[in-house]
Order: C-alpha cells, then structure tokens, then sequence
C-alpha cells in the first residue's frame, strides 16, 4: 500500500505543479500586457537615443571641419525656430520661435533655464547685450521687449506699431539697440516677394527708448543690421537687394553694396572687420571687403536659397543655412504651417579658395538661422521643424524630455474594446496627428501620427487655438473663488476705468461677464475671412481698446454669437484684477496643480501682456488630457479642490439653448461658459479651429483628445466609433479575468485527460 500512496502523492504533485505553472504564466501575462503601453513608449526612446549616438559617432570620424558632429537635438518650441543666438559669454543659447516664446537654454546640459512669454504669434529676432545680461527681442507683436537674462524678468517694452523687427543688433557698448523692420505683414512677404512700404532702419536707446537715428535709403525691409566693431559704422541688408554702410554719430549713408538679384537675407562682419559676407535667394554667397568697399567673390556653389549666413569664428571660414524656397507655400492664413518637408542644409565654406569644405544635414525643414558661438567652436541650427541643433567637437548631451507619466491600462481593464481601439488607430483618417483616450482615470490608447509638414510625437505642443477659451473660464472660476473678482454678475466696464471706450451706450454698459462668457455680450464682431476682427485685435497697438470700441448690435444676453474677442476680454480682467498676467496666474493656481510644468506651457500674450484668452495657448496632448479629467473629477486634483466644483457645473452647463453646430453623427449643440456642449453626447467639449478637441462624457468616465488639422466632422466619426469600443455591462469583464479563463481551460482538459489514465492506471496497478 505504501507503493500506491507514493504514486498517488506523486500523480497530485504533477496536477499541483501544472495549476501553479499556469498561474505563474497568468500573471506575467497580465503584468507584460498592463504595462504594454509604457514599454513600447520606453523601447522607442531607447531605440531612437541609441541610433542618435551611433550616427554621431559615425559622423565625428569622418569630420572635415569643428561642427561635423551633432551633439544634441533640442526640443521644446511649439512651432517654427525663428532665431538662434549665443551669449557673448558661451554659457546661453537664446532661440526664438513663431510660437511668440523665447527659451534660454544651458548648452553644457540642452536644458530649458527658463521660457520668456511676452510676444504675440512669431518673435523674429533676438540679441544679447554685449555683457549677456540683456537679451532684446521683437516680432509680430510691433514691439521691442528687453529683458534681464539671469531673472527672466521683462525690464522694458517699446512699441514700434506698425511695423515688426527683422532684426536687432547691440553696440559694442550696449547703450543702444539697432533695429531692421518691416510692416505688420512681416515675414510672409518675403515668400511672395511683394515690396513693402514703411520699412525703416532705426537706433534706439535703450534707456529710454528715444529714437537716435532714423535712417533713411532702404525701399524695402531691412533684413539684418550689425555694428563695426568700435560701434562706429552700421551695416544692413535689405529686400531691395543693397547692403548700406551708415555712419552712427551722423546717421548717413557711407556706402551702398548692391550685386544680389534677389532678397538679401543676411549678413554678417568678419572678425576682423574687413571682410563682410551676404546671402541671397539668388542663391549666392558674396564676400565683400569693407575697406576696399569692393566685391571680393562670388560663392555659386549653393544649389538653393541662402537663408542664414555667419562667420565660424574665424576669417576664412563660412557657414550658410540653405533651404528650398520654391517647395514653401504661403499658408492661406497666418497660423497654419508652412507646406511640406524641405531640403535644407548647413554648408561650410573656405572663402579663401571657393570650396565647400563640409555639409551638415539632419533638419527636416527650412533653417532659417544659425549662430556660432563666440570662441568658435559650437554652431547652433534653428529650424521650421521646431528643432534646434548644436553642432560641434563635444560629448554627446541628452537633454531630459519628460513625458508627463499617466497611469496606464490596457482597455479591456477599463471596459474597452482593444482589438477596435487598434483598428481605429490605425486609420482614423489624414491630417490627425494625435489620439488620446483616458477612462477611469489611466491613459488607455495613445497614437500619434505623421503628416507631410511633421512627425508628431509625445513631446510636441499643439496650438490649441479656440480650446483656449475653456482654460480661460476656469481662471475665471478660479478669479472668483480667490475674490479677485466678485460674480459673473459684473459689469464689464468696470474694470477698464482707465480708458475711454468709442460707442458707449446703455447697452454696452449693461455688459457683464456671464455675456463674454456665454457669447452673448451684443458687441459687433466678425470673424469671417472676408471681415476678420481676431486678426486685427491681434495686430492692434491695444487688443482690449480694439474690441470694447465696437458698436453693439443688440443687448446683452439676447443673443448667442461667437466672439474671440469677448473671451480675450476675460483674459484681460483676469490680468487687471489678479495683478499678474493670465500666464502666471495660470501656471500658480491651475497647472502646477495638476503637474503640468511651467516650461510645458505656451500662451502668446498681447501688447499689453495679457495671454490672448480667445487663442493661443499651447500644451502637449498629455496636458490636454490632463485639463479634461480636471473636469470630469468635478475640478478635483489629488483630493485638492483647484476649480470649485459649482463653477464647473455651471460652465458645462447649456446656457444659451439650441446652436446646432457641427451637426453629423454628434453636434455641437449648446454653449456654457467657454465650453460647448452636447445632448448627443451628454457631455461637454473643449474645441479648436480644425479639429483641436478635448471631449469629457461624464457617464462614460471618458476623456479623449484629438490634436489635428481636419474638419470638425472627421473628429465627430472617430469619437462615435471610441464610445462604440465600449463593452456592454452585462458583458463586460476586465482583461485579468478574461485572460483566466484560457490557461484554466488548459489545465481542466489536461486534468481530464489524466482522469482518464488514472482510471486506466488503477485498472492495470490492481489487476
């Protein structure tokens, strides 16, 4: 007997030993499959980090000049690198972007030290003061702002409406600024090559900002300014094709270059001073010698337009920033992006003999502006792929690129559909350039996607364009509960007492903040391309003085009619009765709050300083998603109340009746504060011009983001198709259980099979 029991006691260890296997197997499954989503975003930047180095590695044995090798790829700007600058003392690079924010970055490590944000849409030129305390910038937003480099701090402001700065160059003593402008239609003007009427050259002070010299002789814009080196002379470059030589005590024309066929683009002195080097979209390199005042050669090697030119820190060499001008299309409005992918290239030339000594590839786009540090031996590339790159014999840097860590889960854990998730991701139609779904608070679906003017990824800020006006009513809320603002109930005259408005009447008077809110204020506005007022408030030497100056079409609260001007409105009461800019306010109290850090934030600001509130903020599809759980926690933020829960019920909730909009598969169909709401959905949306959305359904515990550029339609479909991936209740089990029931049918067949043979075994033992 003791023979059967050792064979029976080893017959039920088998069976143990197969049920403890296949739960072992269960729970690594369940593990790998849970955390899919954070490994393939983890393998992906280890993949391309490791391909990033290689490839250095590669190009630093074969180099021919000091930049060959580039070692680092920095990344952080939301839109086309306008500007790239060193600090006369090596340790900053300033950039500058069409996202209307300037970055200071540590070129030992490629980290942000901190973002200036005091721009309209596009800062198109930056110089650091000689001792690199000060860094001047000017753009789109026709004006001048200096700011204190060690403190980030804006010092001064100088309107120059109507016109933008091109360019901005130091003296040598840092007393006064040089400043190359054109009107307000600025850059895009270059691309059709239309001549430009008021474009001028000034010097400024910059202690007071008075004009010392205006001087007269361009016909066109001026492109690019740069000072002698005993600050006596002034040279710049212009789209009527010369280069001038000023005299800065007299302010009068020394002497005129002129032998481009096309817009000058850039120029710069030789570290000698005897030698000056131009670019053109002739296509052409042309060295110049200052004393002799003569041309010295003419460099035909570059095969396109010549976009940025600079001395490398020597006299016999040249750098030139080379792109594709003819593949550029000037977008139909103002903020869309520029065409397609460009060639585009950095090429070294020896001006000594004419040759091409090197070509520096890698930038996806157009590079509009180079920059060599001061001892020569590092070249910054800013590019309209919204990268900048260094170039040069240095080890290879990193920066850190942190992506905000949501807690992630496979769908089916959060009652979702999977297999229909991937089948939607995987062509959810052209011109979507990401998809984010969030239930139950963990991210569960996450694709971003390629278009022909961009490859988008985690870390890329979109333009949020009108879904801005959702973040501005809950600073409102925000204002509220602070008591920085009193109700909604306020009159919205009040808190402008200083100006004196057009077209007063007792209807304008009436006007309160539950009208800008809700869209009902009865100010006249049109924001139709034939009648476009947000370009013109935007482009106004005072945004809040442009739209309260308009004629009322009817009393407030009678009807509903869309105006970003009212929302900007919002954005300026916020700044005047809080004391500090709808930006810091909005970083202080709403997005630190919920993790989303101060250098992930973009918002273009007017003249004043006030983040435009109708327009403009930039945040990554993350923090998008981020906002939208916000709401759907009732303003709730690791059990700390940051909106007060009754303004978010109130602000989701329809206030003005049936709209209609976007009627399709689901509409649009009625207006809270800011947010658009939807009985089809039974929820409320945060929206943007061409398809920037953040969708929150409450009663599905859903938030989905969309960052794109196609009809409001296209998005409406795959949102239908998202809440179809929902798995019925009665049906619905979670993904660990589903994934149990496999190995246990398994273990059951195998165990069956044994039963069979135990009861064959049992004949044949006791037979």
């Amino acid at each position: 007997m003791g023979s059967v029991r050792d064979k029976i006691s080893k017959r039920r260890i088998e069976r143990s030993s197969i049920l403890g296997m296949s739960i072992i197997f269960l729970l690594l499954f369940s593990t790998v499959v849970s955390s899919d989503l954070g490994n393939v975003v983890i393998k992906e930047q280890k993949d391309e980090k490791n391909v990033y180095l290689n490839n250095a590695e590669d190009k630093l044995k074969s180099a021919l000049t000091p930049f060959s090798k580039n070692f680092a790829n920095l990344t952080g700007h939301a839109w086309d690198v306008r500007r790239v600058e060193f600090s006369p003392n090596g340790e900053l690079l300033a950039s500058s972007s069409s996202d209307g924010s300037i970055r200071l970055w540590d070129i030992e490590t490629g980290d942000t030290i901190r973002i200036l944000q005091n721009h309209y849409y596009d800062v198109a030129s930056i110089a650091f003061s000689p001792d690199s305390k000060l860094l001047a910038s000017g753009g789109w937003g026709k004006k001048i702002n200096l700011w204190d480099v060690s403190t980030g701090n804006l010092l001064k402001t100088w309107s120059i409406h109507p016109h933008v700065a091109l360019d901005l160059a130091f003296s040598p003593d840092g007393n006064s600024l040089a400043v190359g402008s054109a009107d307000y239609q600025g850059y895009w003007t270059i691309l059709q090559e239309l001549p430009l009427e008021n474009s001028y050259l000034r010097i400024i002070n910059i202690t007071n900002g008075e004009i010392l010299h205006n001087f007269e002789g361009h016909t066109n814009p001026v492109t690019s300014v740069k000072f002698s080196s005993d600050g006596l002379d002034l040279y710049s470059s212009s789209w009527d094709k010369t280069i001038k030589k000023w005299n800065v005590l007299t302010g009068s024309e020394v002497y005129s270059f002129s032998n481009h066929s096309e817009v000058i683009t850039s120029i710069d002195i030789s570290p000698d001073g005897t030698k000056l080097v131009s670019g053109s979209f002739d296509k052409t390199i042309q060295i110049w010698d200052i004393v002799s005042e003569s041309l010295l050669d003419i460099l035909e090697g570059p095969d396109m337009e010549v976009w940025s030119v600079v001395f490398t820190g020597g006299n016999d060499l040249v750098a030139a920033a080379v792109g594709n001008k003819s593949s550029v299309q000037k977008p139909k409005e103002f903020w869309q992006d520029a065409g397609g992918k460009v060639d585009s290239s950095i090429q070294i030339w020896n001006i000594q003999n004419g040759e091409l000594e090197e070509v520096l590839v890698g930038h996806d786009h157009l590079i509009e502006s180079i920059s060599v540090s001061s001892d020569g031996t590092m070249l910054a590339s800013g590019s309209w792929d919204w990268t900048i790159k260094l170039w040069g014999d240095y080890p290879i840097i990193m920066p850190d690129q942190p992506i905000d860590q949501w807690e992630v889960s496979s769908p089916e854990e959060q009652g979702l559909n999977s297999t229909m998730l991937k089948e939607i991701g995987e062509s959810p139609g052209s011109g979507i350039h990401s998809i984010l779904v969030v239930r139950n608070k963990k991210l569960v679906f996450e694709k971003y996607y390629n278009d022909p003017t961009h490859n988008y990824i985690a870390e890329n800020k979109h333009v949020l364009f009108s879904a801005t006006k959702s973040f501005t009513s809950a600073l409102v809320g925000i204002a509220i509960d602070k008591g920085f603002i009193q109700s909604v109930d306020q009159k919205v005259l009040d808190f402008f007492p200083e100006y004196d408005f057009d077209n007063v009447d007792s209807r304008k008077e009436e006007m309160t903040l539950k009208h800008l809110l809700t869209m009902t204020s009865g100010l006249t506005w049109s924001e139709t391309p034939y009648l476009d007022y947000i370009s013109e408030m935007y482009f106004s030497n005072d945004s809040v003085q442009y739209v309260l100056d308009k004629t009322m079409f009817s009393n407030p609260g009678t009807y509903y009619f869309y105006n970003s001007g009212g929302s900007h409105l919002l954005s300026a009461i916020i700044h005047q009765t809080t004391g500090q800019s709808t930006l810091e306010f909005a970083i202080e109290n709403l997005f630190e709050p919920i993790g989303i850090e101060r250098n992930d934030v973009i918002w273009m600001s007017d003249t004043q300083g006030s983040a435009f509130g109708g327009i403009g903020l930039f945040l990554t599809p993350r923090n998008m998603a981020k906002f939208g759980q916000l709401y759907l926690n009732e303003g709730k933020w690791n059990e700390e109340q940051i909106i007060p829960k009754d303004w978010i019920n109130e602000s989701t909730t329809n206030q003005i009746g049936h709209i209609g909009y976007f009627r399709g598969t689901h509409s649009m169909d009625g207006y809270g504060y800011q947010w658009w709401t939807s009985s089809s959905l039974n929820g409320f949306t945060a929206l943007g011009y061409m398809g920037k959305f953040i969708f929150v359904l409450p009663e599905e515990e859903i938030v989905v983001v969309f960052t794109s550029f196609v009809d409001p339609s296209v998005i409406f479909n795959v949102v239908d198709k998202i809440i179809n991936t929902i798995l019925p209740e009665t049906n619905r089990t979670d993904f660990f259980h589903l994934s149990l029931i496999f190995p246990f049918i398994l273990i059951i067949t195998i165990l069956q099979k044994r039963v069979g043979k135990k009861e064959k075994w049992k004949e044949e033992f006791y037979s």
